[in-house]
């Protein structure tokens, strides 16, 4: 019941405020007061879905979900590509470091793709 009442009085106190700020006609900082009374609360993640639905809160495996979710999505986008592409045996489960060369291939496939979806998007808008 304490925190309740504190609340009520710091928002009643912030209400003041606005209020003497307005009637000053200082609107800069009514303005300003306004904006922060505004402001919704967000929360830290601390859980992600994998692709099954599984929760996971661990932060150690929180990389290993992303790295699936890029995987699938770089190699959905290079299947849909009748151009040279990713494929999944060409990226080793083991392999941690890749080399500033495959780094910059992979840049340019997606890149690519990016473009010709964007050129195919064009030519049928017209």
């Amino acid at each position: 019941m304490y925190l309740r009442a504190c609340k009520r009085k710091w928002i009643n106190d912030n209400i003041n405020e606005i209020e003497k700020e307005r009637a000053n006609k200082n609107s800069k900082s009514f303005f300003k007061k306004i904006k922060e009374q505004k402001k919704q609360y967000k929360g830290v993640v601390t859980s992600i879905n994998e692709k099954n639905g599984r929760v996971v809160e661990e932060e150690s495996q929180y990389k290993n979900v992303w790295i699936e979710h890029f995987k699938g999505l770089l190699f959905n986008e290079a299947a849909g590509d009748e151009s040279e592409g990713m494929d999944e045996e060409s990226c080793e489960e083991g392999e941690e470091e890749s080399s500033k060369e495959d780094i910059m291939q992979i840049i340019s496939t997606a890149r690519h793709i990016s473009r010709k979806r964007w050129d195919e998007r064009r030519t049928n808008k017209v």
